[in-house]
């Protein structure tokens, strides 16, 4: 789904960047969600397996972190 919205940004002429790391699940999202090291998520009624692990979402929660900060100041000026 994100290349869908990548695509979508270019054509729009939006600024954007898409950061991709290939050995990390779904919980990259930043602080204060839960830890890296959680995997699986619950759902209604079931379990969600969000892929990664440990080390690798947390190397990209840091990373795609640090990279949203950056891009922000950049393009808003803060």
């Amino acid at each position: 789904m994100s290349e869908v919205a990548t695509r979508r940004l270019a054509a729009a002429g939006v600024a954007h960047e898409h950061l991709h790391f290939a050995e990390a699940g779904h919980p990259i999202a930043p602080p204060p969600y839960g830890p890296a090291t959680e995997l699986v998520s619950p759902g209604p009624g079931v379990a969600f397996d969000m892929g990664g692990t440990p080390a690798a979402n947390a190397t990209a929660r840091a990373a795609g972190w640090r990279r949203a900060i950056e891009f922000l100041s950049e393009h808003l000026g803060a």
